[in-house]
């Protein structure tokens, strides 16, 4: 017990040192030696909530009141500087706690060391300050940021679409998508992460719904004809959440429902019944089931069983089969 609390000790003052930027001189591999002892001898839960106390504590008394006095002066710098600091500091706790992330964090269900850091940051600094009220978080925070991000994410959007590729454009663009859903789970309130949200969805999605659709030896009429099963399910999860998306996509597949179904009808037509290998009224038939067998699989593995896409391809082949009727 003696030795835990000794160790335990050593840790704090380091943990403080780092976050004050005094950490010139600390023996960081001793120091991952002595958080490593305390998890395996069963003492990460005093480990864990004791380094939740300084950061807090920290947070409360050192950095909190500083951005307070530069409300009326420097505060935008102010904050970001607070936010450097923190989180560089946060790096080099983590790389001290490394063993506690591998083995107490899983074990105990709790967030990872610099996670924790971040959580604690926003609950002091921006929730439970004045910092938190809604008029101020609004105006100093959420519509710069999300001004800027959208400023950024249209030029971007540009950029990657100049490089000619759905395929490649719909895995980036999820990407992005779940990089700053995560990002914004973990530092901003609930509205800034649902418009933050909307105005990705927006700016990478909607705006450039046809060209992403329609994009030539890439787009969804490619995929289709290509049998691309997981390019299809990204470029149908991306389009589908937002306005109109879930019909152009309904548009294109009905058009290479009908172009392909129109093509073996028009095979039919001009080849001559009495020569070899023609297609025949059974062959003909076995064609249409071919297709709408690729298409069933289209709507379950790419498509999730979407309702509407489900109906449409029902009405196509509907379609089809009247076609046919009159063909044979």
């Amino acid at each position: 017990m003696l030795g835990d609390i000794r160790t335990w000790g050593l840790l704090r003052t380091a943990i403080i040192e780092i976050l004050n930027q005094n950490n010139f001189g600390l023996s960081f591999e001793e120091l991952y030696r002595d958080a490593y002892a305390m998890v395996f001898y069963k003492h990460g839960d005093h480990l864990y909530n004791g380094l939740k106390h300084e950061l807090s504590i920290h947070l409360q008394m050192i950095v909190l009141p500083k951005i307070k006095e530069a409300f009326n002066d420097s505060f935008l710098d102010t904050l970001n500087k607070a936010w450097s600091n923190f989180t560089l500091a946060m790096v080099m706790i983590r790389d001290i706690f490394r063993y506690m992330d591998r083995v107490y964090i899983g074990a105990a269900k709790v967030d990872d060391i610099y996670t924790t850091g971040i959580k604690i940051f926003r609950r002091v600094i921006i929730e439970e300050s004045v910092i938190g009220t809604s008029l101020f978080y609004q105006e100093m925070f959420e519509r710069p940021f999300l001004g800027e991000t959208r400023v950024y994410y249209e030029s971007l959007s540009q950029k990657m679409l100049s490089c000619n590729s759905a395929i490649w454009y719909v895995t980036k663009v999820l990407q992005i998508m779940k990089r700053e859903g995560e990002f914004a789970d973990i530092y901003m309130d609930t509205e800034t992460q649902i418009q933050l949200s909307n105005d990705l969805k927006f700016v990478l999605v909607t705006s450039h719904l046809k060209s992403i659709i329609e994009m030539e030896d890439s787009g969804m009429l490619f995929l289709l004809k290509n049998n691309k099963l997981q390019d299809l399910e990204n470029m149908y999860n991306l389009i589908k959440g937002v306005p109109t998306g879930t019909s152009n996509m309904i548009a294109c597949i009905s058009e290479y429902v009908k172009e392909t179904g129109s093509n073996f009808m028009r095979s039919f037509d001009l080849i001559d019944p009495s020569s070899p290998g023609s297609l025949t009224p059974m062959k003909l038939t076995d064609s249409l089931m071919g297709l709408r067998d690729r298409c069933n699989a289209f709507l379950e593995q790419s498509f999730s069983n979407d309702d509407e896409i489900k109906k449409n391809l029902q009405e196509d082949f509907e379609y089809l089969l009247n076609l046919s009727k009159k063909t044979l």
